[in-house]
């Protein structure tokens, strides 16, 4: 049940990740990037084949829509951090 999108804690898998890139045809570079993140949130529902090699990432309840802003907000910086080292790479290919 490891793989390298696998989350683990404590040797137990808590989420997956899953991240695909979709490129332009003409200029072969990344025109969209599409991500896909499953989390476990608690532990009060795992059937008994699983509580061996599954965990979570809280014991307690967790709050759905605040996790999923915060994912959101963190994902999005990132986004713009890629951005801005794109176009400095741009800016600093220009001949001087």
């Amino acid at each position: 049940m490891k793989w390298v999108n696998d989350v683990m804690i404590h040797e137990r898998k808590v989420a997956g990740i899953l991240c695909e890139a979709v490129l332009a045809l003409e200029s072969s570079t990344s025109a969209a990037f599409v991500i896909g993140v499953g989390l476990n949130l608690d532990t009060a529902q795992f059937p008994d084949a699983l509580k061996q090699v599954a965990g979570a990432i809280s014991d307690t309840p967790i709050d759905r829509n605040a996790l999923a802003a915060s994912l959101i907000d963190h994902i999005m910086q990132r986004a713009k951090d890629y951005q801005l080292a794109i176009s400095y790479q741009r800016i600093e290919s220009f001949p001087q």
